[in-house]
């Protein structure tokens, strides 16, 4: 993961002076980009709808108040900034409840890989405490225990990660599949980091496809690129790459930035790396970090959508942005 900084840190400059110019870096090399380029295509177009007092069925993009969230300008018809921002943010969420329950009426299922990692946790949470899919399933290297009675009802599978062909029925009749597996160098060394977060994800996106998956979902890394001279980022985009010629009918790739966490696993050098940044990113919310948080509920509300393009793939500032639409604060 330090490796993914130092990538965004050699950028950092040319951000900063965009962002001085009130310019985004992404302007500064295409005048025709805009905030909605962050957001997957199926939501750029896309509009969120409500009806008040003061609107007649106003058209509301997901990041169609950019000056309201600023501050910097009233919204016709929409009362004062704040109240037009507070407007947008209820429309959204009246909009999410729609959402989730039209999925949940489709009855689908769905399995979680990683569900004791960090991100696979909160994701967890989210599924379970939303009730949107009739079965959840966990596959896993052992078996997981919770007091909360509201997971009494997921089902466990517990895989030998080695030899995950003889485990092709864990597999198989999930509709949906998220994948959180992960390690580090430091932790697994280089082979051992190659074999979990390459080999372990492909052989299960493989499986999953052989089951019936339709959707899979990828936790990966900001800078992935099978081209890198970094390990970690190399390994990242080959098996980003691999994984989206197997055919999946949608493949989602998510490639946050730093993962502002507090870790139960001790790891020294991200500890380093969050105490800065977290200071930095209350300035800069998605220059180089992004809450886990932001990361689960951008799978989860991504899910909810349907796509536009069998392989998408998310940077930072859309995952931030969807993490945002799915807090239920």
């Amino acid at each position: 993961m330090l490796e993914s900084v130092l990538f965004e840190s050699s950028r950092l400059g040319e951000r900063q002076k965009c962002e001085a110019r009130g310019m985004s870096p992404q302007a500064s090399s295409s005048s025709s980009s805009s905030s909605e380029d962050f957001l997957p295509t199926s939501l750029r177009s896309g509009a969120l709808r409500c009806t008040s007092e003061n609107t007649a069925r106003r058209s509301i993009p997901l990041l169609g108040f950019p000056l309201a969230a600023r501050g910097q300008e009233k919204v016709p018809g929409m009362g004062t900034t704040d109240e037009g921002a507070v407007t947008r943010d209820k429309c959204i969420r009246m909009d999410l409840k729609a959402m989730e329950e039209n999925y949940r009426q489709r009855n689908r299922t769905c399995f979680i890989l990683g569900s004791s990692g960090e991100t696979g946790k909160v994701l967890l949470k989210e599924i379970v405490e939303r009730n949107i899919f009739s079965k959840i399933t966990l596959i896993g290297r052992r078996q997981l225990t919770f007091e909360d009675k509201a997971y009494e009802n997921l089902v466990q599978k517990v895989v030998d990660f080695e030899k995950l062909e003889e485990y092709a029925e864990a597999f198989q009749g999930h509709d949906v599949g998220y994948c959180c597996l992960g390690t580090t160098k430091a932790k697994a060394g280089a082979e051992g980091f190659f074999r979990v977060d390459h080999d372990y994800v492909l052989k299960s996106a493989e499986l999953a496809k052989a089951g019936g998956c339709s959707h899979f979902h990828l936790e990966s890394s900001k800078g992935a690129d099978k081209t890198s001279s970094f390990l970690y980022l190399k390994t990242k985009g080959q098996v980003e790459a691999e994984i989206g010629d197997l055919g999946f009918e949608r493949f989602s790739v998510y490639r946050p930035a730093v993962l502002l966490v507090d870790r139960q696993e001790s790891r020294p050098a991200e500890w380093m790396a969050r105490t800065f940044l977290g200071a930095f990113s209350s300035v800069f919310p998605t220059a180089m970090s992004i809450p886990i948080t932001s990361v689960a509920r951008a799978m989860l509300v991504n899910t909810l959508q349907d796509g536009e393009q069998k392989v998408e793939i998310l940077e930072n500032k859309a995952i931030y942005n969807l993490g945002n639409i799915g807090d239920k604060k």
